[in-house]
C-alpha cells in the first residue's frame, strides 16, 4: 500500500479548500478500489473461510493456518505451537476482535498489502496470499495485563542505565548493531545501541532520548526519529513494502547527508 499524507493548507478561499478535499477523497477512494481489486477470487475465498472460522470459534482450524512460532508484541511470550495457541486463543482473539472480524467479508476491510499479504483494517490482522495467519497486531485486555508483568521483568534484563521505561517497543539487529527502542512515557522514545555481538546487559555504546514516532501512510509503516549533535538516527519499520523490502532499516544522516543505511531484522516487537 502506498501511504497518503494530508497537508492542511490554510486558505481564505473556501472553494479551493473544497476542491483540495474532494481531490484527496477521490484519491483515497480510487486507491481503496485498487487494493480491493488486487485480491483474487481465491484470496477472497480464503478470507471468507477465515472469517467463518473466527465466527465459529474454531480454534483448531485457525491454528492450522499458522506457521509456528507465532509472535506476540514484545515482551509477551511467543506462542510456540498449536497446543499453546489453542490454550492462549482467548488472549489473542477476544470478544471485541472476534466481533470486528465477524462483521466483515472479503469485499470490505480486507486489502492487499504488498509482499506481506492481506491486511484487515489498519493491520490488526494479516493473512498471507495462501490464507495463512501471519500476524495479529491487535492486543486484548488480557494481553495488556500479561505485558505489564513481563515489562517489570524486562527492566531487570538490561543495563542499569536503561532500566527506566514505560514499555519496550522494538529490539532489532543490523549487520553491525544491536538496537533497542523503548517508550519512556507519553511517546518519548529512547534509542540504545551496541555492537551486534554485545548483550543488552552491557553498557550501551550510544543512548538517544526525545525520539519521535512518525507515521507513514495508512498501511502501518512508521519510523522512530532521534536527533543529536547534527546527526539524525531513524529506525524505519516497514509493515508494507516492496517484495524485497527488509522488515526495518537503520538510517543515519549527518546534516543533510546520509552516512549509513543498514537493513534490520526485528528480533522482538
Amino acid at each position: 500500500m502506498i501511504g497518503l499524507d494530508i497537508v492542511y493548507l490554510y486558505t481564505t478561499n473556501h472553494q479551493n479548500m473544497k476542491k483540495l478535499l474532494f481531490t484527496f477523497c477521490s484519491i483515497l477512494f480510487m486507491f481503496s478500489l485498487h487494493a480491493q481489486d488486487s485480491l483474487t477470487a481465491q484470496h477472497k475465498k480464503e478470507i471468507n473461510a477465515f472469517i467463518a472460522e473466527v465466527k465459529a470459534g474454531n480454534k483448531a482450524a485457525i491454528a492450522k493456518r499458522i506457521h509456528f512460532p507465532f509472535g506476540r508484541e514484545y515482551p509477551i511470550p511467543t506462542i510456540k505451537n498449536k497446543a499453546e495457541f489453542i490454550k492462549r486463543y482467548d488472549e489473542v482473539f477476544d470478544a471485541k476482535l472476534i466481533g470486528l472480524i465477524s462483521k466483515t467479508d472479503a469485499n470490505h476491510d480486507w486489502y492487499a498489502g504488498g509482499w506481506r499479504g492481506i491486511m484487515f483494517m489498519n493491520g490488526e490482522v494479516w493473512l498471507d496470499y495462501d490464507g495463512r495467519l501471519t500476524s495479529v497486531n491487535y492486543q486484548s485486555a488480557a494481553e495488556n495485563k500479561i505485558k505489564g508483568a513481563y515489562i517489570s521483568k524486562d527492566r531487570k534484563s538490561v543495563h542499569a542505565s536503561l532500566s527506566k521505561f514505560a514499555r519496550p517497543v522494538h529490539i532489532l539487529k543490523t549487520k553491525k548493531y544491536l538496537i533497542r527502542i523503548d517508550d519512556l512515557d507519553h511517546a518519548n522514545y529512547r534509542y540504545a545501541a551496541w555492537k551486534v555481538s554485545a548483550k543488552m546487559t552491557d553498557k550501551p555504546d550510544i543512548i538517544l532520548t526525545n525520539g519521535k514516532y512518525v507515521p507513514d501512510g495508512s498501511g502501518g509503516n512508521h519510523s522512530y526519529v532521534f536527533t543529536k549533535d547534527g546527526y539524525t538516527y531513524t529506525i524505519e519499520i516497514l509493515i508494507v513494502g516492496a517484495e524485497d523490502s527488509p522488515p526495518a532499516n537503520l538510517v543515519v544522516f549527518k546534516g543533510e547527508k546520509q552516512i549509513l543505511l543498514q537493513p534490520a531484522t526485528i528480533i522482538l516487537k
